[in-house]
């Protein structure tokens, strides 16, 4: 192992050399340290079944792959000039250069992003994901403060994989799930045009949904690291796309992620649009189904995004009274009657969980509280549904052993 640092090592007289290098000479010095550090990752990360044995290895020395892994974080933070130039006053020279370096710079993070997404992809090589998201996340934020130009295409690219990613869950329902696999993915491509000899091709390409899953939680680590610098008007509907499929047929573990970025989104820019809101809050009554029948283990899971999503999609503070408007009135009348069955029917006895009872009582007491004109159905239903959840909530009076006011009427 000692070998492998020293090899690495090999590559910092290149990385000094660019330090010093002129803007009109970048794009030249600057390929020789990423050719150096392109076969480095080509031996060591590229093939994906050999970086799943070494980890399978039982040895006191750390793994080359983690060894590389951290070199490349370390280049990142100490040369960010490896990945991206410095941006110069604006001539028409060096906006002609500044062009050839940013497609530079793309077609190279490109390619060290697809090599990282296919270890991301890999069942047996889940131990790299932490540092996977890390490395990527760090990237995306050395672009958004050195070049946002790039940091825009590489946030578009990868929002786009998500919908991939999104429309392939959804075909797998309704296919025979055979006939999918392989599936090659169509991003971070390195350009066709003339690129250095080693920018060697490597597709990513999955086999399974475990794989497709696998790239949602990565993606969705990256995207809730970057969300508020990628949300915009123009994005918005994009990501509650990508959050209401998800919502729909994702896994528990999916679905628990989902659920906080689908608060982060309330609170940057309000509740879905309105082509969404119908699935957005039929995936929202789900959840409470969902709640009845799960076991522990998975309310955890469920546990702190949602009680998150409930506070920024129903608050009870006055000063959130105005932002109250914007979620239509045949949905939160929609919703408050399905609560009201649901809690009626005994979901509060079900749920093995105090802080998701909790958040359900708090979804009632903003009901209470804040249910803006014009929702209000007739009174003696809204008497109803009120009489059902008062009446569940006090059947809920000293069933357990530790009990404390979870709202005030």
């Amino acid at each position: 192992m000692c070998e492998q640092g020293l090899e690495m090592a090999s590559i910092l007289p290149a990385l000094r050399e660019l330090e010093s290098a002129s803007p009109e000479d970048y794009n030249t010095v600057v390929q020789k340290p990423r050719q150096i550090l392109c076969q480095f990752v080509d031996k060591m990360l590229t093939d994906v079944d050999v970086v799943a044995l070494e980890l399978l290895k039982k040895t006191d020395s750390q793994p080359t792959c983690v060894m590389l892994l951290d070199f490349i974080q370390h280049i990142m933070k100490s040369f960010p000039l490896m990945f991206v130039s410095a941006p110069q006053k604006p001539t028409k020279e060096i906006q002609r250069l500044s062009s050839d370096d940013e497609c530079s710079c793309i077609d190279f993070s490109n390619w060290i992003i697809t090599r990282l997404l296919r270890i991301a992809a890999a069942p047996n090589c889940q131990t790299l994901h932490n540092c996977i998201a890390k490395i990527i996340i760090s990237l995306l934020w050395l672009f958004k403060n050195k070049n946002p130009f790039i940091f825009g295409v590489q946030t578009k690219e990868m929002l786009g994989l998500f919908q991939d990613l999104t429309c392939l869950s959804e075909k797998s329902v309704m296919m025979h799930q055979s006939s999918l696999w392989p599936f090659t993915i169509d991003r971070f491509i390195v350009a066709v045009r003339e690129h250095p000899g080693y920018l060697t091709p490597a597709p990513l390409q999955l086999n399974s949904l475990l794989q497709v899953e696998l790239l949602e939680i990565i993606l969705l680590r990256i995207l809730s690291s970057i969300l508020s610098n990628v949300f915009c008007r123009r994005q918005r509907l994009t990501l509650w796309e990508i959050s209401c499929s998800l919502l729909e047929h994702g896994s528990p573990k999916i679905r628990s992620s989902v659920i906080a970025l689908s608060a982060k989104l309330i609170k940057l820019g309000g509740p879905p649009p309105e082509e969404l809101s119908n699935m957005f809050f039929t995936s929202f009554v789900d959840l409470l189904l969902l709640f009845k029948e799960a076991d522990r283990a998975e309310l955890e899971l469920y546990e702190e995004p949602f009680s998150e999503l409930v506070k920024a999609l129903f608050p009870v503070n006055t000063e959130h009274l105005a932002s109250l408007h914007v979620i239509e009135p045949f949905y939160l009348n929609m919703f408050m009657d399905k609560l009201s069955i649901f809690i009626g029917d005994g979901l509060l006895k079900h749920i093995d969980s105090d802080k998701l009872r909790s958040a359900l009582c708090h979804i009632f007491q903003h009901f209470l509280m804040f249910t803006p004109p014009g929702v209000v159905c007739a009174t003696p239903i809204q008497k109803h549904r009120i009489h059902l959840i008062c009446g569940a909530v006090t059947e809920m009076i000293g069933t357990q052993a530790k009990q404390e006011v979870i709202f005030k009427p």
